[in-house]
Formats: structure tokens, C-alpha cells, sequence
């Protein structure tokens, strides 16, 4: 998603208007967005479980699957995590319009 689609997204989703005064033209921030989803962090125990249990049931699923099969499954696989990274970087910028939000919110002048 473009800066542009994920500020309309939150707007509509929230009934707000960031659009209209909140960039998200943030290239170290994305850098570093896109590099904490390629490194391997140490996973929780429940991930390392979750992770287990799906690489189990792919190779149980793939025993029974012809070529085709498999290579159809083998690029679901790689849009599904496409479509996750995508939700991750989503809402790490809604995260970001958030705390942006709650900033502006959170100015009040005295008077």
C-alpha cells in the first residue's frame, strides 16, 4: 500500500481526516519496517509452536499433492505472506497516525 491508500484506509476505517495533515513519507522508518520483517527475532514459545505445527501440516499436505499441486500451494504461500506483510506495515503506520493523533489531541492550549 501507498502512503496515500493507508491514510484513506485509516480515515475510513475511523472516521477521521488525516489525510489531509498527516504524511507518512517516512523512508528510514519504512527501512526499517522492512528490514525488521526479514530478520528473525527470537519468537515467543507459542510462535515457535505455531510455526512448527504449520511446517508439519504443509509437508503432511504436500505428501499428498501432485507436482502441480504443490507448486499452485507453494505460491499461495508466498502471496499469503506477501498479504501479511502488507498487514504488518499497515499497522505499523496506523500506529504511527495513532500516536500522531493523540499528540495533536493532546495540545491543549491554556487560555
Amino acid at each position: 500500500m501507498n502512503e496515500k491508500e493507508i491514510l484513506k484506509h485509516f480515515d475510513n476505517l475511523f472516521s477521521t481526516s488525516v489525510i489531509d495533515h498527516i504524511k507518512l513519507n517516512m523512508p528510514l522508518i519504512k527501512g526499517i519496517v522492512d528490514r525488521l520483517c526479514e530478520i528473525p527475532t527470537k519468537p515467543s514459545p507459542t510462535y515457535k509452536v505455531n510455526m512448527r505445527k504449520q511446517i508439519e501440516l504443509s509437508d503432511k499436505l504436500c505428501e499428498f499433492l501432485t507436482d502441480e499441486q504443490i507448486k499452485v500451494f507453494e505460491e499461495y504461500k508466498q502471496v499469503r505472506n506477501e498479504t501479511n506483510k502488507l498487514t504488518e506495515e499497515q499497522i505499523f503506520c496506523f500506529g504511527y497516525i495513532f500516536t500522531k493523533e493523540l499528540e495533536q489531541e493532546g495540545n491543549i492550549s491554556k487560555e
